[in-house]
């Protein structure tokens, strides 16, 4: 099978973790003879290095409206990792995709307008529709999908964890033992406590950050390192609303940068697992998550962890630790007093967290799932139904000539005044 990885999204952190991880798994499927991945010409040559000596690999840098139309040809199908933002324009192609989560529908759904969860709803429809088969990763999103579309396009909807555990070779010798502490950036020094997350507002810092004005182990600082989260802390104004009344709340509360938190910002992944290795627990008060990824690697890396009691983080982590306490994400002194226990009995939750299983899988399982689930899409594939799909996209006319004008010609869009 001739693949076709279609990444026109930019997604860092757990999303682009989860792309190059199950890259390299799929070139390892003997079904699979070559894969062209197209990315996101914004991804740096040291995101996707670790893929450059895959097997029959190839990397093609493209821009985010592109078609997919335009390098659908020579290849048997396409795997959509992030299907969110993508243009759904006809291809002769099947397609299958992987729709992470309904995190907009489940974090905002409380305080967002009609017209915003409408939108959203049209978002999962339009999904479903175009995709051949579309992949989550828990039953819990496959469920609020079915909401949404209806039972009749149930068999449609398979459920794959894009998740795994898997003991490399340079870590064989360290099995049950402690690796070695690795240097921290930017003068950070245990005891701390770690939430690697970006800065959305499902990721509840909000009201973390009032939990740390309840909590007596001062001493122990949270530390946020997530796309965005720079911007925790600081003094001037910036452009997403929830982050003002972030910082309005810090300076109202009382919180000191240094001391109750610090805001690292991006960190690479060699930067992240260490801080995580010497976290004294993970914190994670998310309102809404597909996977919850880090709380996968805390679980392999024998640390303890505070998570949100939220039904698909049961889903994917009940029995795989005893070293998980579960807090209500919207009450602040529950997570206060949890982050304390933790700080209390960091001695005690290390050893129990020690004990931590696995989850059964290795990525190659997760691959070899989805490429099973792929070609059974193109054997049941009739081409006939992309209308105008073997039509090659015309030459794009960018209208009032740079991309200093793209959010104007969104905006025209929308209205169906766009004159590209």
């Amino acid at each position: 099978m001739r693949l076709l990885v279609w990444q026109p999204v930019y997604v860092l952190g757990g999303g682009l973790e989860v792309l190059r991880r199950m890259v390299a798994a799929l070139g390892r499927q003997p079904a699979i003879d070559s894969i062209t991945l197209a990315v996101n010409r914004r991804y740096s040559t040291a995101a996707l290095s670790p893929l450059a000596a895959g097997r029959g690999l190839t990397i093609v840098r493209i821009d985010a409206d592109i078609p997919l139309a335009a390098h659908a040809m020579g290849h048997d199908a396409v795997w959509i990792p992030w299907p969110h933002g993508t243009p759904h324009s006809p291809a002769a192609l099947p397609k299958v995709c992987v729709f992470q989560d309904t995190i907009l529908l489940d974090a905002l759904g409380g305080h967002a307008t009609r017209e915003f969860l409408e939108a959203m709803a049209r978002g999962v429809q339009d999904a479903v529709a175009y995709h051949d088969r579309v992949i989550v990763t828990s039953n819990y999103t496959r469920r609020r999908m079915l909401e949404i579309v209806g039972s009749d396009h149930a068999e449609r909807i398979a459920v794959v964890p894009h998740m795994a555990t898997e003991v490399h070779a340079d870590q064989a010798a360290a099995v049950g033992s402690q690796p070695a502490p690795t240097p921290l950036p930017w003068g950070v020094r245990p005891p701390f406590l770690l939430y690697p997350a970006n800065a959305s507002e499902h990721k509840n810092h909000e009201t973390l950050l009032l939990a740390l004005a309840r909590r007596r182990r001062r001493d122990v600082p949270v530390l946020f390192c997530g796309y965005g989260t720079e911007q925790i802390g600081g003094a001037g104004l910036v452009e997403q609303a929830h982050l003002n009344r972030i910082n309005r709340l810090i300076r109202d509360r009382g919180l000191l940068a240094g001391r109750d938190f610090q805001s690292l910002g991006y960190v690479d992944d060699v930067t992240a697992a260490a801080l995580l290795r010497q976290a004294v627990a993970l914190a994670m008060p998310t309102r809404a998550e597909g996977m919850g990824l880090p709380i996968h690697e805390a679980i392999d890396a024998g640390v303890p962890v505070v998570a949100s009691d939220i039904e698909v983080l049961h889903e994917h982590y009940d029995g795989r630790s005893r070293a998980i306490r579960w807090i209500d994400p919207e009450c602040p002194a529950d997570i206060a007093a949890a982050l304390d226990d933790a700080c209390d009995r960091a001695e005690e939750l290390r050893a129990v967290a020690a004990e931590n299983v696995g989850c059964g899988r290795t990525w190659d399982d997760v691959a070899a799932t989805t490429v099973a689930i792929m070609r059974e899409v193109v054997t049941d594939y009739d081409p006939r139904s992309e209308s105008g799909a073997s039509v090659p996209p015309p030459a794009r006319r960018h209208w009032l000539g740079t991309g200093r004008f793209r959010g104007l010609r969104r905006l025209l869009k929308r209205f169906g005044r766009d004159r590209r």
